[in-house]
């Protein structure tokens, strides 16, 4: 006998409802353009039962999520977060997926996955910037409508900036550009950005994981020069590849990876030599605690600062867990614990520490961190290196022993 279960998402700006069929195939589907505090939940409803030819007493169990779903005790079986909701649907559609993006009426959410259970999540501040209300605004604005919003930002063939951190800042400069002429397709193109700038500051903090399928294609010699390439390039020239990038990775079949995987740390980590022996021992770099690379951009710089230098100047400021900067939280910010900690969340085995000659507060560090790495049960080597080290043998037969001591865990 089939079993139908009911799925209902009010939102704040629209109802979704999805019936079913034995917990895996869709029988019916429906949406209204309308949500929570309107008649939206039952019209959804009735048109989700309508298209399956169905009765809601034919119906083993239904679920609630979104904005609204405490609006349907006495309806639904059960009330579930939508960011719950978020991680069972994208494990089911995509297994093994570590990152949901999902961008609402009034807020934008961003849970982490861990085989296919929610680990930590992100949400946006009160501000209505990047979230579909504030594309609802800048189409208002534009006089188009929000359907038309992707066809038209298509066509863009001039680059503007869009404020992404106010939609009222952004509404305003969005008219300035609309008195001075602009075509509208070259400023809904820079809306579309400003979205994304926004999320991806979300994204970040919950900690952004390449996927296993990735590491074969970015080799540790490709991933130092994407990440070492963002202090030579203009923003808007690396943003441009860095996404046309990611896009290429996204469309990659998927490959697993079966070597050994480790976090890299350090000052400095981009000697092509040094990084080649990596490759050749097959070696995945899958996270790193590189000041030079990941270190460096792991804080966000605070958006509401109207001043760019002031704002880079509190964002670096602001790091923590870093061996070359004054914390006076220390005590609280184990850096120890906190590199160990981002060895197990990458998924890695290991660490290699590629320790600068004559750098004393690493020197200094050493003995803490190992306590900390060794405590947690992480494997590490730690490789001397200099920036005019041209002779890499130690190096090359330090990694292929500890290649080899991994591949046995």
């Amino acid at each position: 006998m089939d079993l139908y279960t009911l799925g209902i998402d009010v939102g704040s700006t629209a109802s979704k409802c999805v019936i079913l069929k034995n917990g895996k195939d869709i029988a019916a589907k429906s949406l209204i353009d309308v949500g929570a505090g309107t008649s939206g939940p039952a019209r959804a409803i009735e048109a989700v039962l309508q298209n399956a030819g169905m009765t809601r007493e034919q119906l083993a169990f239904t679920l609630a999520t979104g904005y609204g779903r405490n609006s349907l005790d006495g309806i639904a079986d059960k009330q579930m977060s939508e960011l719950s909701c978020h991680a069972r649907g994208a494990e089911f559609c995509f297994p093994g997926v570590r990152t949901v993006i999902d961008i609402g009426g009034q807020d934008v959410k961003v849970p982490h996955l861990e085989n296919g259970t929610m680990v930590n999540f992100q949400m946006n501040d009160k501000c209505t910037a990047g979230t579909g209300r504030f594309l609802d605004v800048m189409a208002r604005v534009l006089e188009v409508r929000v359907q038309e919003l992707a066809m038209l930002g298509s066509l863009s063939t001039r680059r503007v900036e869009i404020s992404s951190t106010c939609t009222v800042f952004a509404e305003s400069e969005v008219i300035s550009q609309l008195s001075m002429g602009t075509d509208k397709k070259d400023i809904i193109a820079g809306i579309h950005r400003s979205v994304a700038h926004r999320v991806t500051g979300l994204v970040r903090r919950v900690g952004l994981q390449m996927p296993v399928a990735m590491t074969d294609a970015v080799t540790p010699i490709r991933r130092s020069a994407v990440l070492k390439a963002a202090w030579f390039l203009p923003k808007d020239e690396y943003t441009e590849k860095l996404e046309a990038l990611n896009a290429e990775l996204e469309a990659l079949p998927e490959k697993v990876w079966d070597g050994p995987k480790v976090v890299t740390s350090g000052i400095v980590c981009d000697n092509p030599a040094l990084l080649a022996a990596f490759e050749e021992n097959g070696i995945a770099i899958v996270a790193d605690d590189v000041a030079h690379e990941s270190r460096a951009f792991r804080t966000d710089a605070p958006e509401n600062e109207a001043a760019p230098l002031l704002a880079l100047a509190k964002q670096f400021a602001a790091i923590d867990y870093d061996v070359l900067l004054y914390d006076p939280a220390s005590a609280k910010n184990r850096r120890g614990e906190f590199v160990a900690q981002m060895v197990k969340d990458s998924g890695a085995q290991g660490l290699v520490l590629l320790m600068q000659q004559f750098c004393d507060p690493e020197e200094m560090e050493y003995p803490y961190l190992k306590k900390a790495l060794d405590d947690a049960g992480i494997p590490h080597i730690k490789i001397g290196v200099d920036q005019q080290m041209r002779d890499f043998g130690q190096a090359r037969t330090a990694l292929q022993a500890f290649a080899d001591v991994l591949a046995l865990q």
